[in-house]
């Protein structure tokens, strides 16, 4: 047992006493590494922080740009969509403008039509009643006037004595010269 002992203190001993001196040394070592880490981390953070604080204003001011862009077009959207159906109103007007100046400059052209119809009437209508009068006059002088002065002087034949001397109507048609 001695011998145990013995063994237990020259070998087994400095052994446990050897661990749990690498134990605190571990214990230290994991203290300051934890505290170093942490100095470390904070040092990065301070240094990043203002990176990041960077960042994100870039960010938030791109975010805000595209919001003003997205607005803008927005605004310029609204505004074509005015200028369009301004446009639009205008066109319509405009159609109906050229609608009503096509029904009126066809109105016109039917009037003038009209007009010059009733102008070829009315010259036609002169022309008939100018030949109708020659017509009348020629059948009054060669048909009516001669039966009327035969059935008159046949007449007169039989109201006048069979002792009387005859006679005949005689007929001109116009005025006379003035020579």
């Amino acid at each position: 047992m001695a011998n145990d002992y013995n063994d237990y203190v020259n070998h087994i001993l400095p052994k446990i006493q050897r661990v749990k001196r690498l134990k605190h040394l571990y214990q230290l070592w994991s203290s300051y590494n934890e505290a170093h880490m942490t100095v470390l981390a904070k040092e990065l953070v301070d240094d990043v922080l203002p990176h990041i604080q960077q960042l994100q204003f870039r960010d938030l001011y791109t975010q805000n740009i595209h919001k003003q862009r997205k607005l803008n077009i927005q605004t310029e959207i609204k505004d074509i969509e005015s200028q369009l159906h301004s446009l639009n109103n205008d066109l319509v007007r405009q159609q109906e403008a050229l609608k009503l100046q096509l029904d009126h400059k066809q109105q016109y052209l039917d009037a003038v039509q009209s007009l010059q119809r009733i102008q070829d009437d009315s010259a036609f209508l002169k022309i008939i009643s100018s030949e109708f009068k020659n017509y009348k006059k020629w059948i009054y002088e060669t048909q009516v006037l001669n039966k009327i002065v035969s059935f008159a002087n046949h007449i007169i034949l039989l109201a006048s004595h069979p002792s009387s001397k005859p006679f005949q109507l005689k007929f001109l048609i116009g005025l006379p010269d003035k020579n």
